[in-house]
């Protein structure tokens, strides 16, 4: 499935697939586009770690490999939420304002798909 996501300043594509092989490795990416240029994180999980990719790409010149440490956005935010919980992070990505959006956002995308791509305004 494709979603698409239109707000007053930006755009966003979100891509979902259930349908890959099993060989295929579970997978995560990010692509954002500004007028500079963009960036392209990309995470594969395997037998072992995750595999992470990160390229810039400017507007003008050539794109670069970023060396990044190894990381897993899961283990990231899994210990962000226990930070919360003992009081040692801001908690406000898990309010009840972002988790209220996250849904309305999610709603109208199963509406959209039940009703042939329909666009849906939240």
């Amino acid at each position: 499935m494709f979603i698409a996501l239109e707000y007053d300043e930006a755009s966003a594509i979100v891509e979902g697939s259930g349908i890959m092989p099993p060989s295929f490795p579970f997978s995560t990416s990010l692509r954002v586009v500004g007028d500079d240029g963009a960036i392209d994180l990309n995470w594969r999980w395997g037998s072992k770690s995750p595999v992470s990719e990160v390229k810039l790409f400017p507007r003008q010149g050539e794109f670069a490999t970023l060396s990044i440490p190894a990381y897993d956005p899961y283990e990231a935010e899994c210990r962000y939420f226990v930070d919360c919980v003992r009081g040692k992070a801001d908690p406000i990505l898990l309010g009840i304002d972002a988790a209220c959006a996250s849904l309305s956002i999610a709603l109208a995308a199963q509406k959209s798909l039940e009703e042939n791509g329909r666009r849906i305004e939240v």
